[in-house]
């Protein structure tokens, strides 16, 4: 590991006021080779800087200057990864009509033990954000599996809002259906991984929840809330889902579905939790011990609440 301390010339010539700002490479490296190689780039660094110094003591009295000069040097580190090193510095100093100006580049690759070129380093970054930009590709569900990592965390929840699913799914279709998630990609640009398809044991075989009849959607629908909230409660740490609402979709059933869907609804209720259902489905208000129902007149709708 490299690493890079600032040194600071403060000094007076006569009327000339130095501050010479310079870097001092340090390396964490036990290699002899590689230490005295740091060592003369050091020298180098500071080489630069010392004839910098002489060059504006020369000028000053070349040029015959009267009153005060500064004379001033800044570094920055522009690259320092992998043992490889770029940093500028600037020399600058006006004296007179004269301008002692120049920017030094130190580009230097400590395990090759040379010194190299911005191409050098440029390619170096190149690779470094090919290898980023192929993690962030990756990440964000834009190469195989094509996932985000985000779908990727979500997947894992949902597999067990799945699992808590089919457990009543099961049972409205008398074993006939169960939710399985969708691994393989999509047609068109979209990601995956958080896609249903429906498995029929009576074909053995899977397909698209899209093909479910209106009566199939809605058990599949009513099973995943179901299944959503078991899921919820539990990893919630101890918030508790009390009270649910079901809003219409019963009229798409058979009896023997509607049936089945009441069970499940009767079973949660059993369980502590308040179930409101609404719907205008006839069969079902007659299964409903505590009802609340709304009338619509000409003089307005009227509430009665009833309980059997």
């Amino acid at each position: 590991m490299i690493n890079i301390a600032g040194k600071l010339i403060s000094n007076k010539v006569n009327n000339i006021r130095f501050f010479l700002n310079y870097p001092k490479i340090d390396i964490e490296e036990e290699n002899d080779h590689v230490q005295k190689f740091v060592e003369l780039v050091n020298k180098s660094i500071k080489n630069e800087v010392d004839i910098f110094e002489e060059i504006v003591i020369n000028t000053y009295f070349e040029e015959n200057i009267i009153g005060n000069v500064n004379a001033i040097s800044e570094f920055q580190i522009a690259f320092n990864r992998g043992n490889i090193i770029s940093m500028p510095m600037e020399f600058t100093q006006i004296i007179g009509l004269t301008d002692i100006s120049h920017i030094y580049s130190y580009n230097y690759d400590f395990d090759l033990m040379k010194k190299i070129t911005l191409e050098d380093i440029f390619k170096e970054i190149e690779e470094e954000y090919k290898v980023l930009g192929e993690l962030a590709d990756l990440a964000n569900g834009k190469k195989a599996p094509y996932i985000s990592f985000e779908r990727y965390i979500l997947a894992s929840y949902f597999e067990d809002i799945i699992e808590a699913a089919n457990i009543r799914l099961e049972k409205m279709t008398g074993d006939r259906f169960s939710l399985i998630r969708k691994t393989s990609k999509s047609k068109g640009a979209g990601q995956k991984g958080l896609e249903l398809e429906i498995y029929d044991n009576y074909t053995d075989s899977s397909r698209d929840v899209s093909s479910l009849s209106g009566g199939e959607s809605f058990k599949a629908s009513l099973s995943l809330a179901l299944g959503l909230s078991d899921i919820v409660q539990s990893n919630a740490g101890g918030v508790s889902l009390d009270t649910m609402f079901v809003d219409e979709g019963f009229g798409t059933l058979d009896p023997q579905s509607l049936d089945n869907a009441i069970d499940s609804l009767l079973e949660l209720q059993r369980g502590g939790r308040l179930v409101g259902i609404i719907s205008h489905v006839e069969e079902l208000k007659e299964r409903i011990d505590a009802k609340l129902e709304v009338t619509s007149t000409s003089k307005g709708s009227k509430v009665e609440f009833n309980i059997l």
